[in-house]
């Protein structure tokens, strides 16, 4: 990755670890008799939100044999060189290469490569268990050029120990350039759960007091932008921002009726929300509970200052 650290030097069975891998196989050329001893391998290993990233630079030709123990979707993109990349019990490697078909998706859970050439450049990125592409395996033609630089990114957050927020949306973000760029060639990132709507609101409601956008959440759900607003209109009837906000007013309904909130203002209420201290807010509101959340407020204040405190229960509104 430009500008970032250097990657160290590390044994095949300290990368495979790292990758959550057994190496159950490696070799390597001699050492060259004029250039002598040269580093086999030199790697960098990053993880972030359950995104598993490797970069390894293979100095010299080898050979490792490597078998995960979970299986997961991977990314293999070639930067420099080329390899011939075994999956499984497939009968014909394949063959990446730097200036050819340089990339490989698969949920391969045994992996052997063999370097023909050196030095070889070998980005390797696994999805979150939750995501996979799809279709699962795939192999062709994609350069990615950001991908590198958003990985940095992700790498320089850690190093300056960015808050979780950002390293999120850094995440999200990746997984989205992933998806709109593969989409071309008809591949997507797909949630594991058949609903991706109930994987999209089982992501937001942990997050709705953070700034998100349509891209976001067109990321989490692993639809394309496009894709996530003709789900939520044939499903909703609403876009995928209207759904936010829709989680965000339940929210702020559970706040109103929860007497531990009493004592915070509606402006308070709204901005945590990040609803729109304005009309609009109140309208939508009113729509959806039959009351604005100030006449809400005021019905649940009276009934505090009631001794009678099973009146707030006989309103209906809790």
């Amino acid at each position: 990755m430009a500008g970032a650290a250097p990657a160290k030097p590390l044994s095949r069975a300290e990368l495979s670890q790292g990758l959550g891998a057994e190496l159950e196989f490696d070799h390597q050329a001699p050492d060259h008799p004029r250039l002598g001893p040269v580093p086999a391998l030199r790697a960098r290993l990053l993880s972030e939100a359950d995104l598993l990233l490797s970069e390894e630079f293979y100095l010299r030709r080898q050979g490792l044999r490597q078998r995960f123990s979970e299986a997961r979707s991977w990314l293999l993109l070639v930067l420099r060189g080329r390899l011939a990349l075994d999956l499984g019990d497939r009968s014909n490697p394949q063959l990446l290469c730097a200036n050819g078909a340089n990339l490989c998706l698969t949920r391969a859970t045994l992996q052997e490569f063999t370097l023909l050439t050196a030095p070889v450049q070998l980005v390797r990125l696994a999805l979150p268990p939750s995501l996979g592409w799809a279709p699962a395996e795939w192999h062709g033609c994609q350069p990615l050029p950001l991908l590198q630089p958003m990985l940095q990114l992700i790498e320089q957050a850690q190093l300056e120990h960015g808050d979780e927020a950002t390293r999120t949306r850094l995440v999200q973000a990746l997984q989205g350039y992933c998806t709109s760029t593969l989409e071309a060639q008809g591949i997507r990132l797909a949630a594991t759960s058949d609903d991706p709507l109930q994987t999209l609101t089982d992501w937001l409601k942990p997050r709705l007091n953070q700034q998100l956008s349509a891209a976001d959440l067109a990321a989490a759900a692993c639809l394309s932008s496009r894709r996530l607003q003709e789900l939520c209109q044939q499903r909703l009837t609403l876009t995928p921002m209207e759904l936010l906000r829709q989680l965000r007013l339940e929210a702020l309904h559970r706040e109103l009726l929860d007497p531990i909130h009493h004592h915070h203002g509606l402006s308070a209420l709204y901005k945590r929300w990040r609803l729109s201290d304005g009309p609009t807010t109140g309208k939508a509101f009113k729509v959806r509970y039959g009351v604005t959340p100030a006449a809400l407020r005021k019905t649940i204040t009276k009934q505090l200052s009631n001794p009678d405190a099973a009146g707030v229960r006989e309103t209906g509104l809790l």
